[in-house]
């Protein structure tokens, strides 16, 4: 399925960057260079760097040149200094402040390091309308750039697809979080439409910008790396959607301790439209089980997915 060029809807692009100047400025590049309709996209993006650094625009602008680095698009670019940086939550909870459900259909969320494919805004509209559910979300480990012949070759005859479907319990204490594993590698030939997952990337998502406001990323967890993402899946499935101790807290989990932020539980807790227990059965991942020494993939839910309709 494909969707006219002439289409109009908007979609912001929320980027973080963390002393990634140079990379985040090739992400611009690339971005704006292979869309389809670049005329349709605003920015967000929150640097943090130090006082002798350049901004990604900036550095993107230099690149190009001011008369074709749209500097325009820019709807959202905050600073701060890198040394005060808590982690990803935060930042990506700074961009989100850029949507505006008013002006933007879509909101896609992305590192500051990634290669965009030609007409890759065709592409991600296309997939997302192939699913007829304005409640989905695309999401993915994006594959490395640098891939082996033999890769080349099965992404060329058969088709690969990234399947996000390990985890793990991080650690051995009693407030242990749940880590994503590198995706696994499954060949599809001939698939038009999107696979059905239980799992979440921070790094890159595009859904509804309706869905990126209402399950936001949670400020009050610095720096949470392995958690987050699961956190995120979480919430946006209990909300009816398909995508430390304060996490922990939040979804329904025993802690050992009271010592979190309890800032705004309700609002980034989990939704109604489907419970905890089911989103634990749909992802195969037991968050109270304990560590299984260096098994990266002590949870493995690779086989096709039923997919549970929230209630009404």
């Amino acid at each position: 399925m494909t969707f006219a060029i002439l289409e109009e809807s908007r979609r912001t692009i929320v980027l973080i960057a963390y002393r990634d100047s140079t990379r985040c400025a090739q992400t611009l590049q690339s971005l704006f260079t292979n869309a389809a309709r670049p005329d349709l996209l605003s920015l967000s993006l929150f640097d943090q760097i130090y006082s002798h650094e350049r901004t990604c625009v900036d550095v993107y602008c230099a690149d190009v040149g001011e008369a074709h680095c749209r500097r325009h698009a820019v709807r959202r670019n905050d600073t701060l200094d890198a040394a005060l940086a808590t982690g990803p939550t935060k930042a990506r909870y700074e961009t989100e402040k850029g949507i505006d459900v008013d002006m933007d259909t879509f909101a896609l969320a992305v590192d500051s390091h990634i290669v965009f494919v030609h007409h890759w805004d065709m592409e991600l509209k296309s997939q997302f309308d192939s699913l007829a559910n304005p409640k989905a979300v695309l999401t993915v480990y994006p594959k490395s750039t640098t891939r082996t012949l033999f890769d080349q070759w099965t992404m060329r005859w058969l088709g690969s697809t990234s399947v996000m479907c390990y985890a793990r319990i991080e650690t051995i204490d009693d407030d242990a979080m749940m880590q994503y594993s590198a995706p696994a590698q499954q060949f599809m030939p001939y698939r038009f439409s999107p696979v059905l997952a239980s799992q979440f990337a921070g790094g890159f998502n595009f859904g509804s910008a309706a869905a990126a406001l209402q399950v936001r990323n949670d400020p009050f967890t610095p720096f949470l790396f392995h958690g987050e993402e699961y956190s995120k899946a979480a919430r946006l499935f209990t909300h009816g959607y398909q995508s430390k101790r304060r996490i922990r807290a939040l979804l329904g989990l025993p802690v050992t301790s009271n010592d979190y932020d309890t800032t705004n539980m309700s609002q980034f807790g989990l939704g109604h439209l489907r419970s905890m227990a089911s989103f634990i059965e749909f992802s195969g991942i037991d968050p109270l089980a304990p560590k299984d020494g260096l098994n990266s993939q002590q949870f493995q839910n690779c086989g096709t997915l039923t997919y549970v309709e929230p209630t009404v």
